[in-house]
């Protein structure tokens, strides 16, 4: 049996040691997400580490008092809300939220509510938020993604943003260099990295996806901005 907890341990260890190595500058670089520089991205990964079962909200980490009057100054907009979360949490020095990763690591806890796999999901997806944006890749770990990206074909992770499934519908998912597909139609190829991002709603590159529909699946992205150039 696949132990979920095992390749987490090792995601937040690898992203720890890569924390590691970023400059004082590449910290402060644009991730990915829209709302978050790199520090962001790394601080939000840590909310985990405040987890209570009856404090859990909305995949936020906040006593219940909280919750409420940050969702008050917000507007009550959950995504605003979120946004400045992790820009809260990115405000701690770098040395802070990697030593904050680090204790992570032997954790096994999961929203309540959501699958095992969730956290694992997560910082699969936000390591390539950090990592794209600094031309710092690494290789897909293969195991870590079969066990991530079903998530998003079944149930619709995180459907408030991704949208994954009515986004896919209709079309064969190929990941080419990790031997893993789904769904049927025109069919799409591309690297597991790629996929990945696309059932994230993250941008890919024009040539990074191929295949009859390809086309198709770009057009059905949210917006022309979630296209980035090769170059």
């Amino acid at each position: 049996m696949t132990d979920i907890w095992d390749f987490l341990e090792r995601e937040r260890a690898e992203l720890a040691d890569f924390l590691e190595t970023l400059t004082p500058e590449e910290w402060e670089v644009q991730s990915l997400c829209s709302e978050w520089k790199v520090r962001d991205v790394a601080g939000h990964l840590c909310a985990i580490g405040e987890f209570r079962q009856r404090w859990w909200t909305f995949g936020l980490a906040l006593p219940p008092g909280r919750l409420v009057g940050r969702l008050s100054k917000s507007g009550f907009r959950f995504e605003r809300f979120a946004a400045e979360d992790g820009r809260t949490r990115g405000a701690e020095p770098p040395t802070a939220i990697i030593a904050a990763l680090r204790e992570l690591v032997p954790r096994r806890e999961h929203p309540p509510g959501m699958p095992t796999v969730a956290p694992l999901v997560d910082i699969l997806v936000h390591n390539l938020d950090i990592r794209r944006p600094l031309l710092k890749p690494r290789p897909m770990p293969a195991e870590s993604f079969a066990l991530c990206a079903p998530l998003f074909t079944r149930i619709g992770f995180g459907s408030l943003y991704f949208r994954s499934r009515n986004r896919i519908a209709g079309l064969r998912i190929v990941a080419d260099d990790v031997g893993w597909s789904t769904g049927d139609g025109p069919e799409v190829r591309g690297s597991a990295e790629a996929i990945l991002l696309t059932l994230a709603n993250r941008p890919v590159g024009p040539n990074e996806l191929t295949g009859e529909g390809a086309d198709q699946l770009r057009n059905r992205l949210r917006g022309s901005s979630k296209l980035i150039s090769d170059d």
